[in-house]
């Protein structure tokens, strides 16, 4: 003999459980990635602004170089051989007084 149960089905909780896992993911990627690019954006951003003549810099792309001129936009580096000038964004790190070496 077969005995047939009568199961009924769960109650669906669907909408918002999905819309507070979604909103978990979004508090942790912004924690995770937003804030901390953010950070290092503004960082990088005070670094250009405080370049002034006369500092030992190196630039995103390894070179060094003392800083001969500054515009708004841009920073004249004198290196080894000459001269070049640089986006200030390219600026990636201040090594100190080119005048106390």
């Amino acid at each position: 003999m077969l005995l047939a149960f009568q199961t009924e089905p769960a109650p669906s909780s669907g909408g918002l459980s999905t819309i507070l896992l979604f909103g978990g993911m979004f508090v942790v990627y912004y924690f995770l990635f937003v804030r901390p690019q953010r950070r290092r954006q503004q960082e990088r951003l005070a670094l250009a602004r405080a370049v002034e003549v006369g500092d030992r810099v190196r630039t995103a792309s390894g070179l060094h170089g003392t800083v001969v001129a500054v515009t708004d936009d841009t920073v004249v580096l004198r290196l080894t051989e000459g001269q070049a000038e640089f986006d200030r964004r390219a600026i990636a790190q201040r090594l100190g007084d080119g005048n106390a070496s």
